[in-house]
């Protein structure tokens, strides 16, 4: 079962897979942040590197979510 979550940051998704258990067998997230930080290599090319800094704190992402 897949579920997607809105949140102030983007989607937040989660896929689920059980055996019947109490416990999941599987259970993958994928937060806002890692979704967000893709759009990078179609943004960056051609810009400064001194951009970079500015275009980073546009995203407004949080690099703990994205190390999942």
């Amino acid at each position: 079962m897949a579920c997607y979550i809105e949140n102030p940051k983007g989607v937040h998704g989660y896929y689920i897979r059980s055996e019947g258990g109490a416990a999941p067998w599987r259970l993958k997230m994928r937060a806002p942040s890692f979704t967000n930080l893709q759009v990078l290599k179609e943004i960056l090319p051609g810009r400064l590197l001194a951009d970079t800094v500015a275009v980073l704190g546009s995203i407004d992402f949080v690099m703990g979510e994205c190390d999942k």
